[in-house]
């Protein structure tokens, strides 16, 4: 378990190289950030083993107060990132004020930072429904960018018109010039703008179910889910482990850095941290808190075949058919309305991000093409090698969920490694939700060992 301090550390490291990589434009420091993200993931294949302990145990006299250091530094490193954002403002809407002199990373940082064309969207989504239209049919990033006073070149364009030629991406000065058009005419949305409001409604109804009761900013709404989902998590937790479980939740600046920037996945990783923690000691509470991740965003849908299997592996038929069931009624139940009111629109905002010409990005293989060493301007070879890694990874689980339930937890980000887009925002929460469910995992087998041996 303790390995997972190394884990988030390498995460950040690897974060870190691509900023830089990205800043100063330098192929090696890409090469470097794949590299350490591809050691992340491997630690985090052997912290879902239960074997990994018994490996550990004969470096268990320098390998704890190592882990207890870096737990440390990590708790401190985000006591210092904190009181960074206040004194330079980077935590805002607008991501900071900096200055032209400032470095081409802080820059970056203060970019990464500001808000997204995902929350301008959001925002007017909640916005449409509380006034009783449908986000669907109302969606309009031009005027929800404006709104919202997001930068416009963190919207998502689309290689369509002007854009058809550029590869792999548009230039500064071309999505300037088109936003600058954009801005004259925002009810007329450029078709080399994604536009489409492309979530489940539960993206949108968990903020309005907030702004009807009178919380209407996305950072303190996804504070307040974040730090409830953590605390029931430690509270669950046996006693001798709830200090690293909550130095592993203070010390994962990705949590924090999310809820600064307003990211969105801060609405989904609650309902999936428990849905993954309470299958074995409240399967109906797990099985709505996965139908409401499911209900949220696309990337629990990568999740979901795992949690199924897990389900079906361990539990009675009846107990997991029941279970898969209601998953299914509370994603109905979220998205049963907006499906009556226009099928085609539903699903075909469902799937934007999946079926529309966007452009490659990420940290994973599609670096290769982004750095110019692979020349392979279509998505279809990595949507192939992705679907591929995902069934084989579905397959594999099927056979060893039971001897490697943990394991579960991470096999649903290996098939996004090789995608067309593979976002460091896809991967993030992870390492903490590893974390808490493999400390279920072994209270529970603990608990029934002593009471075997007892009897």
């Amino acid at each position: 378990m303790m390995l997972i301090f190394p884990a988030i550390l390498v995460m950040l490291l690897s974060m870190l190289a691509g900023a830089l990589a990205f800043s100063y434009d330098s192929g090696v420091l890409a090469v470097v950030g794949v590299a350490l993200g591809m050691l992340w993931m491997g630690l985090l294949v052997l912290v879902a083993l239960p074997r990994t302990d018994v490996w550990l145990a004969r470096f268990q006299r320098w390998f704890k107060p190592l882990a207890t250091a870096l737990m440390l530094a990590l708790v401190l490193a985000g006591v210092v990132e904190l009181l960074a954002l206040v004194v330079t403002d980077l935590g805002t809407m607008g991501g900071g004020v900096l200055g032209a002199s400032t470095p081409k990373f802080m820059a970056f940082i203060s970019h990464d930072l500001s808000s997204s064309d995902a929350v301008a969207l959001l925002d007017q989504a909640v916005d449409n429904v509380l006034h009783g239209k449908n986000p669907y049919e109302q969606a309009n990033v031009v005027s929800a960018v404006i709104n919202e006073g997001s930068p416009y070149d963190k919207t998502t364009p689309l290689r369509l018109g002007r854009f058809a030629g550029n590869f792999p991406y548009p230039a500064a000065a071309e999505l300037n010039a088109l936003w600058e058009q954009a801005v004259k005419t925002p009810d007329i949305i450029p078709a080399e703008l994604e536009s489409k409001l492309g979530y489940p409604s539960g993206f949108f109804l968990i903020p309005a179910f907030f702004s009807v009761l009178g919380v209407d900013n996305i950072r303190v709404i996804s504070l307040l889910l974040v730090v409830a989902a953590l605390a029931i998590a430690i509270a669950l937790t046996p006693a001798r482990m709830r200090l690293w479980l909550a130095g592993a939740c203070l010390g994962s600046l990705v949590i924090w850095n999310g809820i600064a920037s307003g990211m969105t996945g801060s609405l989904y990783f609650p309902s999936l941290l428990l849905a993954w923690m309470l299958w074995r000691r409240n399967l109906w509470v797990s099985a709505v808190c996965m139908g409401i991740a499911v209900a949220t965003k696309q990337i629990v849908w990568f999740f979901l075949p795992f949690y199924l299997i897990l389900l079906a592996r361990h539990l009675p038929w009846k107990k997991a058919a029941l279970g898969t069931g209601l998953v299914v009624v509370v994603f109905a139940a979220f998205n049963l309305p907006f499906i009556m009111m226009g099928p085609s629109l539903w699903l075909d905002s469902m799937l934007s991000m999946m079926k529309d010409a966007l452009f490659p990005s990420g940290w994973g293989i599609i670096t290769l093409v982004l750095q110019g060493w692979v020349n392979i301007q279509s998505s279809l070879p990595f949507t192939i090698l992705e679907a591929a890694v995902f069934l084989v990874a579905i397959v594999w689980y099927w056979r060893n969920a039971r001897s490697y339930p943990c394991i579960g937890v991470v096999l649903p980000i290996l098939p996004l490694f090789f995608a067309w887009r593979s976002l460091w925002t896809y991967f993030f929460y992870v390492d903490v939700i590893l974390l808490a469910v493999v400390m279920q995992e072994y209270a529970m087998k603990s608990g029934t060992t002593q009471m075997a041996s007892t009897a």
